[in-house]
């Protein structure tokens, strides 16, 4: 390593015409790692929101309703109140207030760029939410879509199924 870096050094310090071209080759190689480390930094930043969103909706939910829930265990018709209870629950709207700054459309939350552009950031699909088994643990899947883009032009868009999962454990059992 250190003799790589010396050689490098070397490049940038000859005065010779071919010297340039070798430093502007190095000085790119350089731009674009740093550009894909920036966009992988960004992505999963992106993603850990999206996942923190999505499970602050289902632990609100649980927590707001845990006591039905648990009462209807205890009468013993635990399983038809539960189901009951998440097929009757607006969680679209629910995940569209948590993303307070993004657009609902269609079936898809939207984040667009600051100040009123008309590029997307990302785009997430409405979450899926369903029961996992018997105790109070639901979990919702989704797919989130991030444009990819290159000198202002979308390449392609990168789509990252995420599932997460919240459950809510009684303290006395």
């Amino acid at each position: 390593m250190k003799k790589l870096l010396h050689k490098a050094g070397r490049v940038f310090k000859d005065r010779r015409g071919i010297s340039y071209i070798k430093a502007a080759v190095i000085v790119m190689a350089f731009a674009m790692l740093a550009s894909v480390v920036m966009f992988y930094v960004n992505t999963m930043a992106l993603i850990r929101y999206t996942r923190n969103n999505i499970e602050i909706v289902l632990d609100s939910f649980l927590v707001k309703n845990s006591i039905a829930i648990y009462d209807s265990i205890k009468q013993g018709n635990s399983d038809t109140v539960r189901r009951e209870l998440v097929e009757s629950t607006d969680f679209d709207t629910m995940f569209a207030n948590q993303f307070g700054a993004c657009v609902v459309e269609g079936d898809s939350i939207v984040k667009y760029e600051e100040g009123g552009g008309t590029k997307e950031t990302y785009r997430i699909t409405m979450p899926e939410v369903s029961l996992t088994d018997s105790n109070l643990k639901l979990k919702a899947d989704y797919v989130i879509r991030i444009p990819v883009t290159f000198a202002g032009v979308t390449l392609f868009t990168l789509d990252t199924p995420i599932t997460v999962e919240s459950n809510y454990v009684a303290k006395f059992e």
